[in-house]
């Protein structure tokens, strides 16, 4: 299954102007995939150097997301998510790879964990996060 748009809403959080640059690859619709594993080691890359950099996970998560590689994607969120408890758009983000994953019960707790911190962003045709809890998740 091809993620659809909802890739458009997954978060970058607050970068720096070199940052930027550096994950326009796996920030953009793409299917380049030299450049995708490109960018995944340069994502490692800054993980060796900094443990702690939530920036470099989210774009890791990111890039594995745009190979359909949910279950790396997930593994990398989980960590992000186990680094910063808090952090809303890496809940956000884990929700739409278990989506595509098919755990859908999964993907709403993360989606209520986001929705509760803080973000609640357009992911389908105009539909918020809360708006698709309400029709698809179970209270």
């Amino acid at each position: 299954m091809k993620p659809l748009l909802l890739s458009l809403f997954l978060f970058t959080g607050s970068l720096s102007m070199a940052q930027t640059k550096a994950q326009t690859v796996c920030f953009k619709e793409t299917t380049d995939k030299k450049d995708i594993r490109k960018q995944i080691n340069y994502y490692r890359n800054q993980i060796k150097q900094n443990p702690t950099d939530d920036v470099a996970y989210n774009g890791l998560g990111m890039c594995y997301y745009r190979l359909f590689e949910f279950k790396n994607a997930i593994a990398v969120y989980d960590t992000l998510i186990k680094m910063n408890p808090k952090y809303d758009g890496a809940y956000a983000n884990r929700g739409i790879c278990k989506l595509f994953s098919k755990d859908k019960d999964g993907a709403c707790q993360d989606f209520k964990s986001s929705v509760s911190y803080g973000k609640d962003p357009a992911i389908m045709d105009g539909k918020t996060l809360s708006e698709y809890i309400k029709k698809n998740c179970a209270n």
